[in-house]
């Protein structure tokens, strides 16, 4: 499943910011299935003696079908810093769900934008991948939110969104324009872009 392979390095490293043998990550289905765990000798011991983490934290995954990525601790030592531990779940989680979107195969440009210039090419930007007739394809949750889009992006087309000709953002990512350009909804907000294609594609 391409969501556990991406997902694993990014659980790992936060499991080492946890810095907490009590505390573990873990990765589960909708149907609260666990799918991965990151923290084994706090899971053993879960399992050993039939309790239930003191505290457990979860945050869903974009564009996943349910998919959540869980915080437990067994330990009490975490309860007074669950906010902290929430902001860096959620960081984390747009981490894999920015993953997801740029890796997805059935996209052939990718468009990365923000309000804010420094947040491009980080996992913090919006990005939305695009199939070769302008079609959406997949979107973060960055993305869904600056451009107050919902889940059906079927029948959604880049011009729908943003006011700019679509042969001339693909002639950007042709040139691999490493300076942002400027883009404006068709609502006009304005943001920072770039664009690339997908790897393969000249």
């Amino acid at each position: 499943m391409r969501l556990m392979t991406l997902a694993m390095p990014v659980m790992a490293n936060l499991y080492q910011q946890f810095a907490s043998p009590s505390l573990e990550v873990q990765l589960a289905n909708r149907d609260g299935e666990i799918l991965r765990i990151v923290g084994a000798a706090a899971q053993r011991r879960a399992m050993a003696d039939g309790t239930l983490p003191v505290l457990s934290i979860a945050v869903p995954i974009h564009g996943t079908d349910g998919c959540l990525l869980i915080a437990a601790d067994h330990a009490a030592t975490s309860r007074e810093n669950s906010d902290h531990i929430r902001a860096l779940l959620q960081t984390t989680v747009e981490m894999i769900e920015h993953r997801l979107v740029e890796s997805d195969e059935r996209g052939f440009l990718r468009l990365h934008f923000h309000a804010r210039q420094a947040l491009l090419g980080g996992p913090l930007e919006a990005l939305a991948v695009f199939d070769q007739d302008s079609r959406f394809v997949a979107i973060n949750r960055t993305a869904a939110t600056l451009l107050a889009v919902g889940g059906d992006l079927a029948r959604l087309r880049c011009n729908d969104c943003f006011d700019v000709q679509w042969l001339n953002l693909v002639g950007y990512a042709s040139l691999r324009l490493i300076e942002p350009f400027p883009l404006r909804t068709c609502d006009g907000e304005r943001f920072f872009a770039r664009t690339t294609l997908r790897q393969g594609i000249v």
